[in-house]
């Protein structure tokens, strides 16, 4: 049976801002491509050129791209474990035959149901890019980002999610490779700050022994909760670079390339990269 790459991630793995330029002349220059690059009319030019398909290409393997931009991590996972349960667990299906590549969003990003009632439904939003359309959507992001946004948060949250992923591929026998995408940095908050990449371990053991504060009938307890431990648990081969220095996508092809972006995100070129790099990572560590 042939292999099935099914890949997931957020802007970065759907390959945003890669758009023929005829289709990108349609849209007033006032517009953002963000606002068309995602939409079907892009998907001919978009999916050869994003390092999902050229993967796939170098395994002899059908691409499933999964991902969608802005998406953060708990959505990602929760898409991931949804899609294969659904479409080959629940129908009996072997999942031997699957590899699944997973692009890590920045961490802190996070993802809250609201009801509107105007809209008859529930819609999300994304407090790491402040994205709101009335007062009091903006009003909920700035004091979510002023009082919640913090890496004791969003750090032991993003350990969690890894593990529940790779939890579910070792219960179904399922190979895999996850990698950092990018890492927002820069403060709570920033909705342009610097990609950098991000030491799990590292920042781990700085708030190691930070503990938390509680008060009950005024009475206060604290104590320390570390997730160091947990996150010694995942797999330092089916995670790509873990723990060390430079461990991101963004990172490797702008150490390597002139021209890495198209704006904001991987160029062509970066895919193609990028594409090759996991090649001969997954051969490397025979993730396969």
């Amino acid at each position: 049976m042939k292999l099935q790459l099914i890949s997931n991630g957020d802007s970065w793995v759907f390959g945003s801002e890669l758009v023929h330029p005829d289709v990108i002349k349609k849209y007033p220059s006032n517009i953002h491509i963000g606002h068309y690059d995602h939409l079907p009319e892009s998907d001919n030019y978009r999916l050869p050129r994003i390092f999902t398909t050229k993967l796939a290409n170098k395994l002899n393997a059908e691409s499933i791209n999964l991902a969608w931009p802005a998406d953060d991590n708990q959505s990602i996972c929760n898409r991931t474990i949804s899609y294969i349960t659904e479409n080959y667990i629940d129908k009996g299906l072997a999942t031997n035959n699957l590899f699944v590549v997973i692009g890590w969003s920045s961490p802190e990003r996070a993802r809250f149901w609201y009801k509107d009632e105007t809209r008859n439904g529930k819609h999300i939003i994304w407090p790491s890019l402040e994205w709101h359309d009335t007062p009091s959507q903006k009003k909920f992001w700035e004091l979510y980002v002023t009082y919640f946004w913090n890496k004791e948060e969003y750090i032991p949250r993003f350990v969690d999610t890894v593990l529940r992923f790779q939890n579910f591929c070792s219960e179904h026998n399922i190979k895999h490779v996850m990698f950092n995408a990018f890492y927002q940095g820069n403060g709570s908050g920033c909705t342009r700050a610097q990609a950098i990449d991000i030491n799990i371990e590292k920042e781990l053991s700085s708030i190691l022994m930070d503990g938390y504060e509680y008060t009950i009938d005024n009475q206060r307890f604290s104590k320390t909760n570390s997730y160091l431990p947990t996150w010694k648990t995942i797999n330092d081969k089916t995670y790509y670079c873990k723990d060390h220095e430079k461990n991101s996508f963004k990172t490797f092809i702008y150490d390597r390339l002139a021209q890495p972006f198209a704006g904001d995100h991987p160029s062509e070129e970066g895919h193609s990269l990028w594409a090759d790099e996991l090649y001969r990572y997954i051969n490397d560590n025979n993730l396969l």
